[in-house]
C-alpha cells in the first residue's frame, strides 16, 4: 500500500500544506511561454465576452487562444494560428468585430479581422495598456513601453502622441469611462483628461508608493484601483481601493495581498485574491464593509503534488461574467463555472487540452489496495470502508480519480476527495474524520437553476425539505438504492422517467429504473474525461 495514502499520514500532511512572433498571416506562431508540458492543468487566464452573443467567450491560455460557444461550458481553440501569449489580453472592436491580441511588456500587437481564425502583427512596439478610445469610430488608446500615451486610428497601425499627463513620461496606469473620460495614475498624482487626452488636469493623488496595476471606472463613477504585487507597498497592506473624489482612497476589507478585479456586465464589480477567494460588491456605498461583499462558492480543486513554482493555492488570473449571469473565473489549476452570480462554481475545463497528469490518469496497484483495472484506480481506507458501506458497485460504482483536495461548496472548506462513477466521497482534512458522500448530483443541478417546487400528493412522498414528492416506482427505487442516507432529498419535481437527489439521479430506460453515471457527467464537464 502507497505510505503516501496511509489515512491519518496523508490527511496530517495535507493540513501542514495547507496551515516569437508569427512568420505568417497563416502560420502558427512559436510558443511565446512555455508548452502545454510546463503547465499542470488545462487554464485560461483573460477573458472576454462577446458583446454581440450573450453565450461566445473569447479567451487566452499559454498555449494558444480558446473560446466557448455555450457560455463556458466546453471550450474549443480559436485557431492553429493564435499567437501563444501567457497572460495576454484580447481587446474586441464590437462594431466591427476586430480582434486585438497584446502582452504586458511585449513587442507585438496582434489583430484579426475574422474572428480569431488569422492574425497579422499590425505593430511591433512594446504595450503596457491597450484600450478603446471614447467614441472610438475604432481608434486605441495605449500606453507604450516608453510611457507615452498614444492613439491610433487605422486599427494599430501607426501611432500619434497624445497629451501626456506629466511633461516627463513616468510609469502610468490608464482608465477610460464610460462617457469618454481618461483618468491617469503617474507619480504618485491622478490626472483626468475630458477631451480624449487632448489635454490634462491635475485631479487628486494616489496614496501608494507605486503605481496600481489597474485603474477601473466602477459603476457608480467611482475609481477603483488594484494593487497586485506584494512587493508594491500601499496604504495598510490592502489590494483593492476606490475613491469619488480623486482625493480620498477608502480599501476594501477582503482578506487577500494579491487580487484580480474586473467590473463586468451590469457595473457589478467581482474581485478574486490569491488564495482562491472570490467576491462580488453588492453596494459600492458599503465598500469599506465586509457585509457589502459576497463571496462566490468556487468548488476548487488542487493537486496534492505540484512543480516547486506552481502555487498551492491558485491565483484568481481573470473573473468575467455575461449578460445574462453566468460567471467565469480563471485560475491556473483550472477554470470555474457558475450558473449564476450567487454560484457555486464548478471547474468547466471540457474541450481545453489535458496539460498534465490529472487525477483520473491510472494509477499502478500497490500491496494492499483493491485495484479496479476497468478504470485504472485503487481504492485504500478510508475511502474503500465508506465505498463498502454504501453499497460499492451498485451505488457508487469504480473509482475513476485518486483522491485529491477540493473545496466543498456548501461548508466552504478543503477536503480530501475521491471520485466514482456514480458519486463522490468526501473526508475532512482533521484527524479521524468521517468519510461522507458528497453532493455531487445537487451540484449538476444547480447549473440548471431551480425547478418549481411542488405541493404535497396523497399518492406520494412529500419531502419538506426540499419541497418535492417522491412517487411509485420511483420511490421504490429511491429505497433500494438507500434512500436520504445514500441519495438525499429529491431536487427536482416527481417524474416516472427522471428523478434528481442531492447525491445521484434515478432515469428509466427500457421500462428498468437506474442510477445515473453522475460521478462521470461531473468529471467530463471537467475535461477529466473523455
Amino acid at each position: 500500500m502507497r505510505n503516501v495514502w496511509l489515512p491519518t499520514a496523508l490527511i496530517l500532511l495535507i493540513f501542514a500544506l495547507i496551515s516569437s512572433a508569427p512568420a505568417s498571416l497563416h502560420a502558427r506562431p512559436a510558443p511565446m511561454m512555455g508548452s502545454p508540458s510546463d503547465y499542470l492543468y488545462p487554464h485560461l487566464h483573460n477573458l472576454v465576452w462577446d458583446p454581440l452573443d450573450a453565450n461566445h467567450v473569447y479567451a487566452t491560455s499559454p498555449i494558444g487562444g480558446w473560446h466557448s460557444f455555450d457560455a463556458g461550458r466546453t471550450w474549443q481553440p480559436l485557431s492553429p494560428a493564435t499567437p501563444n501569449l501567457h497572460y495576454g489580453r484580447i481587446v474586441v472592436d464590437t462594431e466591427r468585430r476586430i480582434l486585438y491580441l497584446y502582452r504586458w511588456g511585449d513587442h507585438y500587437l496582434y489583430r484579426s479581422d475574422d474572428f480569431g481564425e488569422h492574425w497579422q502583427i499590425v505593430s511591433r512596439a512594446m504595450y503596457y495598456q491597450l484600450a478603446l478610445a471614447p467614441q472610438h469610430n475604432g481608434a486605441l488608446l495605449a500606453i507604450h513601453g516608453d510611457w507615452r500615451l498614444r492613439r491610433s486610428d487605422d486599427g494599430g497601425f501607426t501611432w500619434r502622441d497624445l497629451a501626456q499627463p506629466l511633461p516627463d513620461p513616468a510609469e502610468t496606469t490608464l482608465a477610460v469611462a464610460p462617457d469618454g473620460t481618461l483618468y491617469a495614475i503617474a507619480n504618485r498624482q491622478l490626472f483626468r483628461s475630458t477631451d480624449s487626452g487632448l489635454s490634462w488636469d491635475r485631479w487628486g493623488e494616489w496614496p501608494a508608493a507605486s503605481r496600481p496595476r489597474e485603474l477601473l471606472v466602477g459603476p457608480d463613477g467611482a475609481l477603483i484601483a488594484l494593487i497586485a504585487s506584494p512587493d508594491q507597498p500601499s496604504v495598510s497592506g490592502s489590494a483593492l481601493w476606490r475613491s469619488t473624489d480623486g482625493a480620498n482612497w477608502v480599501a476594501a476589507p477582503l482578506p487577500a495581498t494579491r487580487i484580480a478585479v474586473s467590473i463586468v456586465s451590469g457595473g457589478t464589480l467581482w474581485a478574486g485574491s490569491d488564495d482562491g477567494h472570490v467576491w462580488r460588491n453588492l453596494d459600492p456605498q458599503r465598500w469599506d464593509d465586509l457585509a457589502g461583499w459576497r463571496e462566490l462558492r468556487l468548488q476548487l480543486a488542487r493537486p496534492i503534488a505540484l512543480r516547486d513554482d506552481i502555487p498551492y493555492t491558485p491565483d484568481i488570473t481573470d473573473i468575467s461574467a455575461s449578460p445574462t449571469g453566468v460567471v467565469l473565473v480563471g485560475t491556473i489549476h483550472g477554470i470555474y463555472r457558475a450558473a449564476t452570480p450567487d454560484g457555486p462554481a464548478l471547474l468547466r475545463a471540457r474541450g481545453l487540452l489535458p496539460t498534465a497528469a490529472l487525477p483520473t490518469t491510472p494509477q499502478p496497484p500497490e500491496s494492499g489496495e483493491r485495484y479496479f483495472p476497468a478504470t485504472g484506480q485503487t481504492l485504500s481506507d478510508p475511502f474503500l470502508s465508506r465505498w463498502q458501506q454504501a453499497g460499492g458497485m451498485i451505488t457508487l460504482g469504480m473509482p475513476r480519480t485518486a483522491p485529491f483536495i477540493e473545496r466543498n461548496v456548501d461548508s466552504g472548506r478543503d477536503e480530501l476527495v475521491q471520485y466514482f462513477e456514480r458519486g463522490r466521497i468526501e473526508v475532512p482534512l482533521t484527524a479521524n474524520a468521517t468519510p461522507t458522500l458528497g453532493r455531487v448530483a445537487a451540484a449538476l443541478i444547480a447549473e440548471q437553476g431551480p425547478a418549481p417546487t411542488e405541493n404535497p400528493r396523497a399518492d406520494c412522498r412529500y419531502f419538506p425539505q426540499t419541497g418535492y414528492n417522491l412517487c411509485g416506482k420511483m420511490l421504490q427505487a429511491w429505497v433500494q438504492y438507500g434512500g436520504v442516507a445514500t441519495l438525499g432529498y429529491p431536487l427536482s419535481p416527481a417524474n416516472p422517467d427522471q428523478q434528481w437527489f442531492e447525491r445521484g439521479r434515478i432515469e428509466q430506460r427500457d421500462e428498468q429504473l437506474f442510477l445515473c453515471l453522475v460521478g462521470n457527467e461531473d468529471l467530463q464537464a471537467r475535461g477529466w474525461l473523455p
